[in-house]
């Protein structure tokens, strides 16, 4: 099938959307943006044999591509609007393979409220590569930044870490778990969950925030050098599943994974002390587990200590391409 058939078969019903004018048959999308206050743009890249591999169900990644952006709008507080999606494809990619990538866009296109306005298909002799760019709006002017942390103010994150990169060693290795444990690890690196709703309900709460893309620790680390303060970060408060923790008993190796290994895509912000409670509500009212697990410090140096207090030494605090 040639290029501008495949995007009329798998890429064209994508587009159809709340916005008039918008589809793939221009030069370029037109949206109408006056009713935003702030138009929050974000984008990403996966690349095969480095996130994914061509053997991987192309419905969970084109899934995972998609939740990855979302997560940084949600973030930042804002609500999905519309994406840009650029595909260099080798001609291994068949027409099969598109159309379960495409509807595992689609799927979550209705779940998120997003549509795709437009972007670009080359051919290409290397490894896939798939890119998104995503458009949130924040229709109350507000947004979360990651240089607002002030001296004292709790260190909070949403549902569990280190389950993603977890599942990425367990399905890069012979672990033996059970079942039901290797499968729900596996579940949470290929199907995170962007915290949208949550995000927005920050805005008049947090005083940073940053999603966890990188490394817990690497993350927080990025908020210690935005505000040009410190962090006490505690180990024995980090919210882990009984499935990690299961993993970890059985192979405490991967302990520090819980720390730097990523993907796990959940809100990490900071509040002032005198929020606590209010955040409790929160969770309860959005059945979102947050988690007190720190607190800013006026030193810059960040530190991550363990039950006892002492100083917790990782080598890498968390993924980083070069």
């Amino acid at each position: 099938m040639k290029e501008f058939k495949k995007i009329k078969k798998f890429f064209s019903p994508l587009a159809k959307s709340r916005i008039n004018g918008t589809s793939l048959d221009n030069d370029a999308a037109l949206l109408e943006l006056s009713s935003l206050k702030n138009l929050v743009v974000t984008t990403d890249t996966l690349v095969e044999k480095i996130h994914f591999g061509l053997t991987d169900n192309p419905y969970l990644i084109a899934k995972k591509l998609m939740r990855i952006n979302l997560s940084d709008l949600a973030a930042m507080g804002s609500s999905p609007l519309a994406y840009l999606l650029n595909l260099a494809l080798p001609k291994k990619v068949t027409d099969q393979w598109l159309g379960r990538f495409t509807l595992g866009l689609k799927e979550d296109q209705k779940k998120y409220n997003i549509f795709l306005a437009g972007g670009d298909t080359v051919a290409t002799t290397g490894p896939i590569v798939l890119s998104l760019t995503a458009f949130g709006s924040n229709q109350k002017g507000l947004y979360h930044k990651r240089s607002g942390a002030k001296e004292g103010d709790f260190i909070f994150v949403s549902g569990t870490v280190g389950d993603s990169a977890l599942g990425l060693v367990s399905i890069k290795k012979e672990l033996k778990i059970p079942k039901k444990d290797r499968e729900f690890l596996i579940q949470k690196y290929f199907l995170p969950e962007p915290r949208i709703s949550l995000g927005e309900k920050l805005l008049t709460i947090a005083s940073s925030a940053i999603d966890v893309s990188d490394g817990l620790a690497q993350d927080i680390n990025h908020i210690c050098v935005s505000s040009g303060i410190g962090a006490q970060l505690f180990f024995s408060k980090l919210p882990i599943s009984s499935s990690a923790k299961l993993l970890l008993k059985n192979y405490p190796k991967f302990k520090k994974k819980i720390l730097n290994g990523g993907d796990d895509y959940e809100i990490v912000f900071t509040a002032s002390s005198e929020l606590e409670k209010k955040i409790e509500t929160l969770s309860k009212k959005t059945r979102i587990k947050i988690t007190k697990i720190g607190v800013m410090t006026r030193t810059k140096r960040f530190k991550i200590l363990d039950h006892q207090n002492h100083e917790i030494k990782i080598k890498h605090l968390g993924y980083q391409h070069f």
